[in-house]
């Protein structure tokens, strides 16, 4: 009995630690983005990125965009990660109208989106387009 037991405890956690193994490889993937592409960035955590304190709700998603954007006033753009996405935090104001206006073909389809019959207003505003 004893070795049927210890023979499936090893097996329960040696899958335990390779699906946290895989688990972790998958979110942590895409974490050197910035740094290979020479943008400074901020350091992300495992599987929530650089968004700890939105997923644990101690402040929202804009308040924590703009304590970001506040600690980096010194740099014209700061990487960061919501959860295994990279995202670009932009300071410098004509880099900001460049992607906003001139460059706005290239940034199609976001990721936020409202439903028309809701909200026709802020369903076809800049940062909710599609296509």
């Amino acid at each position: 009995m004893a070795v049927i037991f210890d023979s499936l405890a090893l097996n329960v956690i040696t899958f335990l630690s390779s699906v946290t193994l895989i688990l972790y490889l998958y979110f942590t993937r895409k974490y050197k983005l910035w740094k290979n592409r020479g943008i400074p960035y901020i350091n992300p955590l495992p599987f929530v990125g650089n968004i700890k304190d939105v997923v644990l709700q101690k402040c929202g998603a804009g308040l924590y965009l703009k304590t970001i954007y506040d600690e980096h006033k010194d740099k014209p753009y700061v990487g960061i990660f919501a959860f295994d996405q990279p995202a670009l935090v932009i300071h410098d104001l004509e880099l900001i109208k460049s992607v906003l206006v001139k460059d706005a073909h290239v940034f199609i389809d976001r990721k936020f989106t409202v439903e028309k019959a809701r909200d026709p207003l802020l369903h076809n505003g800049i940062f909710t387009l599609k296509g």
